[in-house]
């Protein structure tokens, strides 16, 4: 993975991946 940035395709919004993979994790731990 040479792409750093991840965007989102529906919404549009752009983050750098290791940032978005946190959020993510965040969400999970969290629900």
């Amino acid at each position: 993975m040479s792409e750093r940035l991840y965007e989102c395709s529906h919404c549009g919004f752009k983050a750098d991946r290791d940032f978005n993979a946190a959020l993510n994790l965040e969400k999970y731990v969290i629900a």
